[in-house]
């Protein structure tokens, strides 16, 4: 399929914010989306003792990258990464096999969509 690059310099590596023409990323490694707005990159960065990963937001609704998260709560990294799984998307059984061999790594079914009662029910995390 067509990729098409809606924020960054395309073959410029760095860790530059900024908007679609000036923002960078040094080996962006994966991508969540919040479901508000965000999407929040996790990539290589450096800084006195070598190198950090660094997990920085971008504005779907501006197209602009914002400096690192930082260390947010508990409750938002679970909450915004997925307890920790990484990446999740959420795809029609009869293209699963095809999703898979487009991403080239090791995945996991964790969950079906079903028909429910309309009824839930939060857990709060200690």
């Amino acid at each position: 399929g067509e990729v098409t690059t809606l924020i960054g310099l395309s073959g410029t590596p760095g860790n530059v914010d900024g908007g679609p023409a000036e923002a960078t990323f040094q080996a962006p490694f994966r991508l969540v989306a919040d479901g508000i707005g965000n999407l929040y990159v996790s990539s290589l960065g450096f800084d006195d003792e070598g190198s950090v990963a660094l997990v920085r937001r971008i504005d779907l609704d501006e197209l602009e990258v914002f400096p690192h998260v930082g260390s947010p709560t508990a409750h938002t990294t679970h909450r915004t990464l997925n307890m920790g799984i990484g990446m999740v998307l959420v795809v029609a059984p009869e293209n699963v096999a095809e999703i898979r061999d487009a991403i080239g790594e090791e995945t996991w079914i964790i969950g079906a969509l079903t028909d429910g009662t309309g009824r839930h029910e939060l857990v709060e995390l200690q």
